[in-house]
Protein backbone atom coordinates (compact mmCIF):
# COMPACT_ATOMS: atom_id res chain seq x y z
CA UNK A 1 0.00 0.00 0.00
CA UNK A 2 3.05 2.32 1.01
CA UNK A 3 4.57 1.91 -2.87
CA UNK A 4 0.65 2.67 -4.09
CA UNK A 5 0.80 5.64 -2.23
CA UNK A 6 3.98 6.55 -3.74
CA UNK A 7 3.16 5.71 -7.40
CA UNK A 8 0.01 7.54 -6.98
CA UNK A 9 2.12 10.76 -5.79
CA UNK A 10 4.29 10.53 -8.32
CA UNK A 11 1.29 10.32 -11.30
CA UNK A 12 -0.30 13.24 -9.62
CA UNK A 13 2.47 15.65 -9.73
CA UNK A 14 4.11 13.78 -12.95
CA UNK A 15 0.60 13.76 -15.13
CA UNK A 16 -0.47 16.18 -17.44
CA UNK A 17 -3.78 18.54 -17.05
CA UNK A 18 -6.73 16.35 -18.60
CA UNK A 19 -9.31 18.38 -20.03
CA UNK A 20 -12.07 17.64 -17.06
CA UNK A 21 -9.56 19.12 -14.38
CA UNK A 22 -8.73 22.27 -16.73
CA UNK A 23 -12.53 22.53 -17.07
CA UNK A 24 -12.89 22.41 -12.90
CA UNK A 25 -10.24 25.16 -12.63
CA UNK A 26 -11.43 27.14 -15.36
CA UNK A 27 -15.09 27.41 -14.47
CA UNK A 28 -14.68 26.55 -10.79
CA UNK A 29 -11.10 27.84 -9.19
CA UNK A 30 -9.56 30.42 -11.20
CA UNK A 31 -12.13 33.20 -9.99
CA UNK A 32 -14.54 33.94 -6.85
CA UNK A 33 -15.26 30.94 -4.57
CA UNK A 34 -19.02 32.13 -4.53
CA UNK A 35 -18.83 29.81 -8.05
CA UNK A 36 -18.52 27.52 -6.34
CA UNK A 37 -21.74 26.93 -4.74
CA UNK A 38 -24.06 29.22 -6.81
CA UNK A 39 -23.00 27.87 -10.62
CA UNK A 40 -24.19 24.10 -11.10
CA UNK A 41 -22.73 21.41 -13.69
CA UNK A 42 -22.12 17.81 -12.83
CA UNK A 43 -18.38 18.62 -13.52
CA UNK A 44 -18.43 20.67 -10.00
CA UNK A 45 -17.63 18.51 -7.30
CA UNK A 46 -18.38 21.01 -4.89
CA UNK A 47 -16.46 19.49 -1.60
CA UNK A 48 -13.11 18.77 -4.17
CA UNK A 49 -13.61 22.56 -5.50
CA UNK A 50 -13.58 23.35 -1.88
CA UNK A 51 -10.28 21.66 -1.20
CA UNK A 52 -8.63 22.37 -4.31
CA UNK A 53 -9.28 26.48 -4.09
CA UNK A 54 -7.89 26.11 -0.68
CA UNK A 55 -5.08 24.20 -1.83
CA UNK A 56 -3.91 26.42 -4.80
CA UNK A 57 -4.58 29.69 -2.29
CA UNK A 58 -2.11 28.16 -0.12
CA UNK A 59 0.66 26.15 -2.40
CA UNK A 60 -0.04 28.07 -5.47
CA UNK A 61 -1.01 26.75 -9.10
CA UNK A 62 0.43 23.42 -10.59
CA UNK A 63 -0.61 19.87 -11.33
CA UNK A 64 0.09 18.94 -8.00
CA UNK A 65 -1.42 21.31 -6.08
CA UNK A 66 -4.72 21.01 -7.94
CA UNK A 67 -5.04 17.21 -7.49
CA UNK A 68 -3.54 17.36 -3.80
CA UNK A 69 -7.00 16.90 -1.99
CA UNK A 70 -7.14 13.60 -3.99
CA UNK A 71 -3.60 12.67 -3.10
CA UNK A 72 -5.31 12.90 0.38
CA UNK A 73 -7.69 10.91 -0.35
CA UNK A 74 -5.80 8.17 -1.31
CA UNK A 75 -4.01 8.27 2.01
CA UNK A 76 -7.71 8.07 4.09
CA UNK A 77 -8.46 5.17 0.82
CA UNK A 78 -5.71 3.04 1.44
CA UNK A 79 -5.76 2.86 5.65
CA UNK A 80 -8.95 2.18 5.20
CA UNK A 81 -8.49 -0.34 3.34
CA UNK A 82 -6.05 -2.03 5.36
CA UNK A 83 -8.03 -1.74 8.74
CA UNK A 84 -11.46 -2.71 6.99
CA UNK A 85 -9.26 -5.79 4.85
CA UNK A 86 -8.00 -6.24 8.43
CA UNK A 87 -11.20 -6.16 10.19
CA UNK A 88 -12.86 -8.34 8.19
CA UNK A 89 -10.61 -10.62 7.05
CA UNK A 90 -7.63 -11.03 9.48
CA UNK A 91 -3.91 -11.32 8.32
CA UNK A 92 -4.53 -14.56 6.25
CA UNK A 93 -4.34 -15.36 2.79
CA UNK A 94 -7.89 -13.42 2.35
CA UNK A 95 -6.64 -10.18 3.70
CA UNK A 96 -3.51 -9.93 0.99
CA UNK A 97 -6.17 -10.77 -1.90
CA UNK A 98 -8.96 -8.01 -0.97
CA UNK A 99 -6.24 -5.69 0.03
CA UNK A 100 -5.48 -6.27 -3.64
CA UNK A 101 -8.85 -6.68 -5.13
CA UNK A 102 -9.79 -2.83 -3.55
CA UNK A 103 -6.10 -1.37 -4.23
CA UNK A 104 -4.66 -2.42 -7.56
CA UNK A 105 -7.88 -1.67 -9.67
CA UNK A 106 -6.32 0.65 -12.12
CA UNK A 107 -10.00 2.56 -12.86
CA UNK A 108 -9.00 3.50 -8.79
CA UNK A 109 -6.07 4.29 -8.98
CA UNK A 110 -6.76 7.11 -11.51
CA UNK A 111 -9.63 8.26 -9.20
CA UNK A 112 -7.18 8.40 -6.62
CA UNK A 113 -4.57 10.72 -8.59
CA UNK A 114 -6.78 12.95 -10.68
CA UNK A 115 -8.32 16.26 -9.93
CA UNK A 116 -11.61 14.73 -9.60
CA UNK A 117 -14.23 14.12 -6.62
CA UNK A 118 -14.21 10.75 -7.08
CA UNK A 119 -11.69 9.69 -5.43
CA UNK A 120 -12.78 11.95 -2.23
CA UNK A 121 -16.34 10.23 -2.39
CA UNK A 122 -14.53 6.79 -2.68
CA UNK A 123 -12.06 7.50 0.20
CA UNK A 124 -15.18 8.86 2.62
CA UNK A 125 -17.27 5.73 1.25
CA UNK A 126 -14.61 3.29 2.43
CA UNK A 127 -14.29 4.94 5.45
CA UNK A 128 -18.31 4.54 6.33
CA UNK A 129 -17.96 1.34 5.18
CA UNK A 130 -15.43 0.58 7.99
CA UNK A 131 -16.90 2.07 10.52
CA UNK A 132 -20.35 0.01 9.71
CA UNK A 133 -18.58 -3.02 9.71
CA UNK A 134 -16.81 -2.23 13.07
CA UNK A 135 -20.27 -1.68 14.62
CA UNK A 136 -21.35 -4.91 13.32
CA UNK A 137 -18.45 -6.92 13.96
CA UNK A 138 -18.96 -5.68 18.11
CA UNK A 139 -22.59 -6.46 17.79
CA UNK A 140 -24.51 -3.71 17.06
CA UNK A 141 -23.42 -2.54 20.33
CA UNK A 142 -24.87 0.60 22.35
CA UNK A 143 -21.81 2.58 21.11
CA UNK A 144 -23.12 5.21 18.63
CA UNK A 145 -19.57 6.71 17.43
CA UNK A 146 -19.46 3.97 14.91
CA UNK A 147 -22.46 5.07 13.40
CA UNK A 148 -22.04 8.80 13.40
CA UNK A 149 -18.48 8.63 11.68
CA UNK A 150 -20.17 6.61 9.17
CA UNK A 151 -22.87 9.22 8.50
CA UNK A 152 -20.73 11.74 8.52
CA UNK A 153 -18.36 10.17 6.25
CA UNK A 154 -21.41 9.32 4.07
CA UNK A 155 -22.66 12.71 4.27
CA UNK A 156 -18.66 13.77 2.80
CA UNK A 157 -19.04 11.17 0.11
CA UNK A 158 -22.04 12.60 -1.34
CA UNK A 159 -20.34 16.16 -1.15
CA UNK A 160 -17.24 15.23 -2.64
CA UNK A 161 -19.79 13.83 -5.63
CA UNK A 162 -23.34 13.45 -6.09
CA UNK A 163 -22.84 10.44 -8.21
CA UNK A 164 -22.04 8.58 -4.28
CA UNK A 165 -26.09 9.63 -3.61
CA UNK A 166 -27.80 6.25 -4.45
CA UNK A 167 -25.18 4.27 -3.29
CA UNK A 168 -25.17 5.96 0.32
Amino acid sequence: LLGLLSSNVYRAASQSVTYDEAFTYLAFLSGSPLRIFTEYTANNHVLFSLFAKFSIGLFGLSEFTLRLPTVLAGIVYFVSVFFLCRLLFGYGPLFLITVAALSLNPFVLDLLSAARGYGLALAFFLVSLYQLSLNLTRGGSSNHWPRLLASLALAVCVSSNIAFAPVC
